[in-house]
């Protein structure tokens, strides 16, 4: 009995073994085509890999929602606060302010042209004095200077700007938007408004050549 059962287990060895791996197998694709999952109410329960279109329908309405959603930081321009006080823009003065002093008297020792920008000295020049002995170009002491073409020229002795009640006012204006007016030879004015127009500072500007054949100029504010 023993001797004849023996060669049968042997021979059925191979099928036993082949049936175990597959029932092992299968086992294995069961257990990986379902995971454990909590769902609404907090109680475990299966979820299969199987796609189904309205669940990802709804999952990918919900990733939207959540999104848009989320708060998102709102940045605050600064104000921009309107300056107390401003120069008053005048009409542009075409033919430019009078010069002071002549260039053609030899009696006189200084001749001053004027800019519009900061009510200036456009050029400082000596009536009796030259540049070389044969008495073509006069002496030019002082002078504005354009560094670029498209930038401010420096302008020696300009009025740049006045401080009111601890604001800082540019007064200096330009051709196109001018600030200071001529009221006579050598002397200018220019006016500060509040924001509702009203004027506030009037300031002055004097130019006076110095007497006694002296060479220079006297400026009072």
């Amino acid at each position: 009995m023993n001797a004849s059962s023996t060669p049968i287990l042997r021979s059925a060895r191979p099928v036993l073994w082949a049936l175990g791996a597959f029932v092992c197998v299968l086992a294995l694709m069961l257990m990986m085509a379902r995971v454990i999952v909590f769902d609404s109410t907090g109680v475990l329960s299966p979820m299969s890999f199987v796609q189904d279109d309205s669940v990802m329908d709804q999952a990918g309405e919900i990733v939207e929602e959540g999104i848009g959603s989320i708060p998102q930081q709102v940045i605050a321009e600064p104000a921009i606060i309107a300056p107390k006080y401003v120069a008053r823009i005048l009409e542009p003065v075409e033919s430019g302010f009078t010069p002071l002093g002549d260039l053609d008297d030899p009696n006189q020792r200084a001749a001053l042209e004027f800019t519009v920008s900061g009510a200036g000295i456009g050029s400082l020049q000596l009536p009796d004095d030259y540049e070389t002995v044969k008495g073509k170009k006069h002496v030019v002491l002082q002078a504005k200077v354009q560094m670029e073409e498209l930038s401010d020229p420096a302008v020696p002795f300009t009025a740049l700007s006045i401080v009111i009640n601890g604001e800082s006012v540019l007064i200096i204006g330009n051709e196109i938007l001018p600030v200071w007016k001529e009221i006579a030879v050598g002397t200018f004015e220019a006016f500060v408004d509040d924001q509702s127009g009203n004027p506030v500072v009037r300031v002055e500007r004097k130019f006076t050549l110095k007497p006694n054949n002296q060479h220079g100029f006297y400026l009072s504010e």
